[in-house]
């Protein structure tokens, strides 16, 4: 664990217990005003205030004022290969499911109304991995699939 700035260490030592500034303000006898000021830095509780903080929810000042990776949130490059990961996933799924449902198709003749039931079923997952896709690409701003190719590219 390391040490962190004070007004980083309100603010996530705030949200990782889920409470909002005017809770947080309640629980320890100040106005959400100055809560916001300390969490943006522009100004700083002194010692006492930080003990009674400390105090009030029970913990000691070492945790209060350090980083526990566990609490933290995702790094942008994480969130990023999430992302990435995703859209492969769709991609696969997408792909997949079309050649499976062209085989299937194919079979019709020789494997009866099964294949056809088969082939049917797997327009599930290419419609979910498509409506997926054409999510990304309009949040994105993104018109055509050689474009998430290149974004993706960029990305990783």
């Amino acid at each position: 664990m390391q040490a962190i700035p004070i007004s980083e260490a309100i603010k996530r030592f705030r949200k990782t217990r889920r409470v909002t500034q005017e809770q947080f303000a309640e629980a320890i006898n100040v106005t959400r005003q100055t809560v916001s000021n300390w969490e943006t830095g522009k100004s700083i509780p002194d010692v006492e205030m930080i003990l009674s903080i400390c105090r009030h929810y029970k913990i000691d000042f070492s945790t209060f004022v350090s980083v526990d990776t566990k609490d933290e949130p995702e790094s942008m490059d994480n969130q990023v290969t999430k992302k990435i990961n995703e859209i492969n996933l769709d991609v696969a799924i997408l792909i997949i499911s079309i050649v499976a449902m062209l085989l299937l198709l194919s079979l019709t003749r020789s494997a009866g109304m099964i294949s056809l039931i088969f082939a049917m079923l797997l327009l599930i997952p290419i419609t979910f991995a498509s409506v997926r896709l054409e999510d990304f690409k309009r949040r994105e701003k993104l018109r055509a699939y050689e474009e998430i190719r290149s974004y993706l590219k960029k990305k990783s």
